[in-house]
């Protein structure tokens, strides 16, 4: 099985509210409408549509919004106090650790069936988090075909540091021979995780030997200003270079509701190594109008830089300088 888990709950990610929107294309979902999500108060997005130009204001907070899952506002310019309780507290790299949170959750269910095998079976039991609260899951699996229903309820449920509360629809297939989940889509309306409210669909792939391939479109909404952002259509590539380091590679649009889209990309691969919660080398990249752009580069697992085309020469005019993952 792929391993997520190589990545720590430091990397702040906006994962928890359908946000991620691939920097750069089409700005497709610009109806509003995150990933599918149908609750009793669904969250919608209604910030701006039009593709954002990138400029020295918003270039940080495009590019870690692209990674966090939403602008954290506050990466490069220093703000006052009562600016900063303002500003969401993005505690995660929510578009790898959510996900993470949902693998773990679903490698804790008992898959395999029992020495009679049935066309349809059942399970239910609970699942303590390794930081707290717990899992309580009912699924319904055919042992003919491998494909399976269920719902998981997350209360205070915490693993890699995220803690989470809510309800989630689940589906997919396992492989009938290793009891392993291949594919398992995750539905969720309204999951709250800090001070963020989350809502949309995750899709775990893992019928490829060598990487995993996760699927997302969320939107997620900061609690304290009522601010909604998007990933829409991201896609994440998860391979394992060996026993211990891991390569990402991320694309999609990502929605800030005060600039609008960006195109996303990672134009060098996030490399993780060993237990390290930031990414020692890759580059994002956040394509704008007007063919501005901004990357946000890691320079160690320490810390990372930002840098723009504001005015869209293919020349960079703005430099953050050294920032740290820390800060975020």
């Amino acid at each position: 099985m792929k391993k997520l888990y190589f990545i720590s709950i430091c990397f702040v990610t906006f994962f928890f509210s359908i946000s991620l929107i691939s920097c750069g294309g089409s700005g497709g979902g610009s109806d509003g409408n995150g990933g599918g999500a149908v609750g009793a108060t669904p969250i919608s997005y209604t910030g701006l549509t039009a593709q954002a130009s990138i400029s020295a204001t918003n270039a940080a907070d495009m590019t870690t919004g692209a990674v966090l899952g939403a602008s954290v506002g506050a990466a490069v310019v220093a703000t006052t106090d009562s600016e900063n309780s303002a500003k969401p507290v993005v505690s995660h790299f929510y578009v790898i650790d959510l996900p993470d949170l949902f693998r773990r959750s679903a490698e804790s269910v008992n898959w395999q069936h029992a020495i009679t095998i049935a066309a349809t079976r059942t399970e239910s039991d609970t699942i303590a988090g390794e930081c707290g609260g717990n899992l309580n899951y009912t699924i319904t699996v055919d042992d003919i075909t491998g494909v399976f229903t269920g719902i998981f309820t997350y209360s205070q449920f915490c693993e890699s540091g995220i803690t989470i509360d809510g309800t989630v629809d689940i589906d997919g297939s396992i492989d009938l021979v290793t009891n392993e989940f291949l594919i398992i889509n995750f539905n969720f309306d309204d999951i709250s995780s800090d001070e963020f409210v989350i809502s949309g669909i995750i899709s775990l792939n893992d019928t490829d030997a060598i990487s995993s391939i996760i699927t997302m479109d969320f939107l997620f909404k900061d609690i304290a200003s009522n601010k909604v952002y998007w990933v829409n259509d991201y896609s994440l590539t998860i391979t394992d270079i060996n026993a211990t380091d891991t390569e990402v590679t991320i694309t999609g649009v990502f929605y800030d509701p005060d600039y609008g889209f960006v195109d996303v990309s990672t134009t060098i691969p996030f490399i993780f190594i060993s237990a390290d919660e930031w990414p020692s080398t890759g580059t994002m990249l956040c394509e704008g109008n007007g063919n501005t752009k901004a990357m946000l580069n890691a320079i160690d697992n320490q810390s990372y830089r930002v840098e723009a085309d504001t005015n869209g020469d293919n020349v960079n005019d703005y430099d953050s300088g050294v920032l740290l993952w820390a800060d975020l």
